[in-house]
């Protein structure tokens, strides 16, 4: 009796384990994607925007070190175009992640919105997308 009692313990346990496993396993693959997006919606918004400004469409540099990765590239002229480009690293996951989800299902696809929802804070003026913000706005033309 105490052997089944065991085992039963012992299959429980084993299957919260797994679960848990992943879900961080899950949480993690969707941590980069939300951050490759993230940085996605920072270049392309550069790319075009370079052309509006007859800069070289590469006319960028993407950094990656051990603790970030940004997207580099000149300031533009215009303060609008540089709150376009801090802010598009936090609207592009959201709008790809929600358009994703509209045509898809699946739990993976709902923790991706989750996550998108969760890079909006990136736009507060702790972190830089909301400081190069911040700092466009203050900034006369």
């Amino acid at each position: 009796m105490i052997g089944l009692i065991g085992f039963f313990i012992i299959s429980i346990i084993s299957v919260i384990t797994f679960t848990f496993e992943h879900f961080i396993s899950q949480l993690l693959i969707g941590s980069i994607i939300i951050i490759f997006l993230h940085e996605l919606g920072h270049l392309l918004t550069v790319i075009l925007l370079n052309r509006t400004e007859d800069r070289e469409w590469q006319d960028f540099r993407i950094k990656i070190t051990a603790n970030s990765i940004e997207v580099q590239h000149p300031r533009f002229k215009s303060r609008i175009k540089n709150i376009i480009v801090a802010s598009a690293g936090v609207f592009f996951p959201i709008i790809v992640c929600f358009s994703i989800y509209i045509l898809f299902d699946g739990p993976i696809i709902g923790l991706l919105v989750f996550l998108s929802i969760l890079n909006f804070a990136f736009i507060l003026p702790c972190f830089p997308d909301g400081k190069n913000i911040l700092l466009n706005l203050e900034t006369e033309e």
